[in-house]
């Protein structure tokens, strides 16, 4: 039980850090999230970060039980790893994954009206010496 709460606070505090600031230059999308599973039909809403993170929100049209079970599939499967898949206190699903290179943060949650919201973080690998 202890590891979706640690990969949960993780990845709250990533989000934190992303905070956009008017002069911080983004990371590349393929530095942060390489092997980027974006959601079926998506739609690009929202892009935040810091110098080391990135997130990225999409919409798309489909449910969220299941983009949960899409994205999954996905992390289940080789490059990736599912370290953790739980809930946040809003109800969204939280996945977190890892590969043999940068980690990714998947959230997923109803949008009021239509739709389901998905955001992909991501930080730069740092790599030990």
């Amino acid at each position: 039980m202890k590891r979706p709460l640690i990969s949960l606070a993780v990845a709250l505090v990533l989000l934190a850090a992303c905070e956009r600031k008017p002069d911080v230059k983004l990371p590349n999308v393929g530095d942060v999230l390489p092997n980027l599973p974006l959601p079926p039909s998506p739609e690009l809403i929202a892009r935040k970060g810091s110098e080391d993170a990135l997130a990225l929100t999409f919409r798309t049209n489909a449910e969220v039980e299941p983009i949960a079970s899409y994205y999954r599939n996905i992390l289940g499967a080789t490059p990736w790893r599912i370290v953790s898949d739980g809930t946040d206190n809003t109800g969204a699903i939280v996945l977190h994954a890892t590969q043999d290179g940068p980690p990714i943060w998947v959230r997923i949650w109803k949008e009021e009206g239509q739709g389901t919201l998905v955001e992909l973080s991501g930080a730069l690998q740092k790599i030990r010496k």
